[in-house]
């Protein structure tokens, strides 16, 4: 079952790709050996299915990854896809403690053929820490969304120590570029 399907923007020569969440376990090369929902990448030129939120060292995520949000760049070296999505999953990178749904950025160079080698399909990394004091959020971050350029990513979190000088309990919801 996949919901929250987000599609990139298409290139001239046809080249487009979505990202979308599943609980389904048969859908990589990678086998999901975890009950929980994953961020796929699907590039339908080049028959590529991928994971984009496994654990480290493609292991089972420890929790679900949800609302996806894409971006595909043109660059001199080829397309970059940029896959944002929020997870509770404290696996994704190392150092992860905090207990909250976080916001993570997967950076996904496109190969130019279907030939590659997964384990280095794509990079990840959590945002934000707290731009105060560089420690973890101490509350939910959610519905990350990637600008058309993968530069920016603009999400909502009820986190108090993300930036100084925001009040309120832990219903505040508050909206953050990054």
């Amino acid at each position: 079952q996949s919901n929250h399907v987000t599609v990139s923007q298409v290139f001239p020569d046809g080249f487009y790709a979505y990202a979308f969440e599943s609980d389904a376990q048969n859908l990589t090369t990678i086998p999901n050996l975890s009950v929980f929902r994953n961020i796929y990448l699907r590039i339908p030129s080049l028959a590529i299915t991928e994971i984009v939120s496994p654990g480290v060292g493609f292991t089972a995520p420890f929790g679900d990854s949800t609302f996806p949000s894409i971006a595909a760049v043109q660059q001199s070296k080829g397309i970059k896809v940029f896959v944002a999505f929020s997870s509770s999953a404290s696996n994704l990178v190392d150092g992860d403690s905090n207990a909250f749904q976080d916001i993570f950025l997967s950076e996904v160079p496109v190969p130019s053929t279907s030939t590659y080698t997964p384990s280095s399909f794509s990079t990840t990394i959590r945002i934000p820490t707290s731009f105060v004091s560089g420690s973890e959020p101490n509350g939910t971050s959610t519905n990350p969304k990637v600008s058309g350029d993968g530069r920016y990513v603009v999400f909502e979190s009820d986190a108090t120590n993300l930036v100084s000088g925001i009040n309120g309990g832990s219903t505040t919801r508050h909206i953050y570029l990054y």
